[in-house]
């Protein structure tokens, strides 16, 4: 409805015609999404090898909230996951980006005992003591990640949880790399519920595309130095809230065992 609108408004401006023809656009310019169907008790999602699957392979629950011969069906829950691997070589193709993500090596000044950025902490110093091969090409990717529930539905009175995962771009300058448009969207994880204990399940996804680019890199224009590299991308940390610590790490933070370690 709104692009017809757009249409009539604007009849010589290159506007697509209906929301199929706007999502392949979207895609081609690495900023579309994949849905994923997910099991209604979050055993398992519907990917790889049980993406054709009706139902659950964990728990044997249906897939569809409903389904018939003559339509597609409707899932009990979706995961939209934004592919990792297209935003950030779209980076590089911008020349003042590729050039702000050798900031931390070129122009960090590292003075003893100051911490201005996440490159004068002890945790990216001896990472790059482990992995000497990474920390040699500054282009490579350093990443946070975090992830908290919110309602969208702005009421209190309506309990409904969807938590996005967000990954932080530590490459860049202090005065870029904690801003909003610095941020990627990699995963949303559907409600009502918040995930709890199986939000491994939901970042299947994410930590396949981490390990493939931890593994095997992916070849990357650079438009600042003019030249095809392999870019490599690492999770330095997680930062979140006590709670969320316990769903992520896998340690308990509750009970007499409970694990009290925090930074």
């Amino acid at each position: 409805m709104l692009l017809k609108l757009l249409t009539k408004c604007f009849p010589n401006a290159n506007i697509p015609s209906c929301y199929l023809e706007a999502n392949k656009k979207l895609h081609g310019l690495g900023l579309g999404y994949n849905s994923i169907h997910a099991c209604k008790y979050d055993c398992a999602l519907f990917w790889k090898e049980y993406e054709g699957y009706d139902f659950c392979p964990e728990c044997g629950e249906s897939r569809w909230k409903r389904k018939d011969d003559k339509d597609k069906g409707i899932p009990h829950k979706v995961l939209h996951y934004f592919p990792l691997t297209p935003r950030l070589k779209r980076m590089y193709v911008s020349r003042h980006i590729a050039e702000d993500t050798r900031w931390h090596k070129e122009k960090q000044v590292d003075n003893e005992g100051v911490t201005r950025h996440p490159a004068d902490s002890v945790v990216w110093k001896q990472f790059d003591s482990l992995y000497p091969w990474f920390a040699k090409d500054p282009r490579n990717i350093r990443l946070g990640l975090t992830t908290d529930g919110f309602n969208p539905f702005g009421s209190i009175g309506n309990s409904y949880s969807m938590w996005p995962i967000v990954l932080m771009l530590y490459n860049l300058p202090l005065w870029r790399c904690m801003k909003e448009s610095s941020f990627i969207m990699s995963l949303l994880i559907p409600g009502r519920n918040a995930p709890s204990r199986d939000i491994d399940v939901y970042m299947q996804p994410l930590i396949a595309k981490l390990k493939e680019l931890w593994e095997q890199g992916v070849d990357t224009y650079d438009a600042f130095s003019r030249e095809v590299f392999r870019l490599h991308a690492s999770i330095l940390w997680t930062m979140n809230d006590f709670l969320v610590y316990a769903n992520l790490s896998g340690w308990s933070t509750r009970g007499y065992a409970g694990r009290k370690h925090t930074f």
